[in-house]
Formats: structure tokens, C-alpha cells, sequence
């Protein structure tokens, strides 16, 4: 569902958790460069100059509610980051209408992932909470797919564009398949281990 949002004028403004003290990277807030391109559109560029390669793995540990955690730390994958909005100052300025985003990821390949928040299914009606298999089930009877960590991590970084939380992603980059990303509202991507969480899918194509 689209809406209005502040135009964010620096990294932090993307998500307030870069800016967490569990972050080794949360003394850095770079201003974003905007221009405009012959065409209208606007295009504002984040960059992080301490990314590093998906090879890295920065763990945390951390305590919510009396419960003991460890978490991978999401933040220092992301490089760049680009908002651009279609038609720069023309209406509507909604996300998923006419202002889109992407990260470049991981400084040892440079993956670059577009996300589209019209892809993204809603939760479903009841609340329903799923494990693993049957979050895969879900996705799949809707014609639709669990999320890879990349997109988890687009979303993540593009909080206050697209406000909402993934459940389960599949880990196409190394041997853990099946991971749990807390970092929206966390700051943390954690391995399969819960039972139970809020299912979100990615349709094949934009609703």
C-alpha cells in the first residue's frame, strides 16, 4: 500500500536503527546527493564508505525481554543506496506509485537489488504465525515467494520508505538456509530458529 513519506536527507533518515549503538557503523551519517536527471526524475544517492562483503559476519549479542539473542548485524552490507522518485515534484510522491528504491550490497561483488513495495504481500488477515514450511506453503499457494535476505536487506535499510516487517527469508548466499530477519524493528538477521512469525511474500509480479 502506497503512501507519503519524508524525503530523507541523510543514512540515518533511511532507518533510525543505523544509527544503534550495536552498529560498528553507527557513527556514520552521510548526506545523501540528489539530482535531477534531463528526463525529471529525481534521484537521491546514500553512500557508506565501510561496507564490507557478504563474507564478513559481524555478530551481536543482545538481550530483549530477559531472552538471550545472537544476531548478524545487517547495517555494513550496505554500500549504496538510491530513492528516486519518477516525475521528481509531480504528484502523488507515494511509494510504490512514482518513488522507488535500491542498494548496491556487499563491497566484494556489488550487488544491486530493486525493491518494489507493490510486490510485497500483506500479512496475513488473522495473524497467523507459521514456521518455516508453512510460511513456504503460504507463499506459494498466493503465486507468490519467500523473500531472499537481499530484498530482507533493501527493506531494511528503506525503513521509513516502506514501513513493514518480513518474517522468514531464504539465504541464497551461503549454506544457512534458513534465516529469520529481525532487522526492521531489531537492527539483527538471526538463523531458523523460531517457531512461529508473521508471514510476508513477494508476488512475481506488482499488485
Amino acid at each position: 500500500e502506497s503512501s507519503k513519506k519524508d524525503f530523507p536527507t541523510d543514512m540515518r533518515g533511511l532507518n533510525d536503527y543505523i544509527s544503534r549503538n550495536e552498529n560498528p557503523q553507527n557513527s556514520v551519517n552521510t548526506k545523501a546527493v540528489a539530482f535531477e536527471t534531463v528526463n525529471g526524475e529525481s534521484v537521491a544517492v546514500y553512500y557508506n564508505p565501510y561496507c564490507v562483503g557478504n563474507d564478513v559476519e559481524i555478530v551481536h549479542n543482545y538481550t530483549i525481554s530477559g531472552i538471550n539473542y545472537s544476531g548478524t548485524i545487517p547495517w555494513p552490507y550496505f554500500c549504496v543506496n538510491f530513492v528516486y522518485d519518477m516525475n521528481g515534484l509531480k504528484g502523488p510522491n507515494k511509494v510504490g506509485k512514482d518513488i522507488w528504491y535500491m542498494s548496491t550490497l556487499y563491497s566484494d561483488k556489488m550487488e544491486t537489488v530493486m525493491f518494489e513495495p507493490n510486490r510485497v504481500s500483506k500479512s496475513p488477515a488473522n495473524g497467523a504465525q507459521m514456521n518455516y514450511v508453512q510460511a513456504k506453503a503460504h507463499c506459494a499457494s498466493i503465486n507468490a515467494r519467500i523473500p531472499t535476505v537481499e530484498e530482507g536487506l533493501v527493506a531494511a535499510y528503506n525503513r521509513k520508505m516502506a514501513d513493514f516487517v518480513f518474517g522468514f527469508l531464504r539465504n541464497i548466499n551461503n549454506n544457512r538456509p534458513y534465516v529469520i530477519y529481525a532487522a526492521i524493528y531489531g537492527g539483527f538477521m538471526q538463523e531458523y530458529s523460531y517457531t512461529g512469525m508473521g508471514v510476508r511474500c513477494m508476488y512475481r509480479d506488482r499488485r
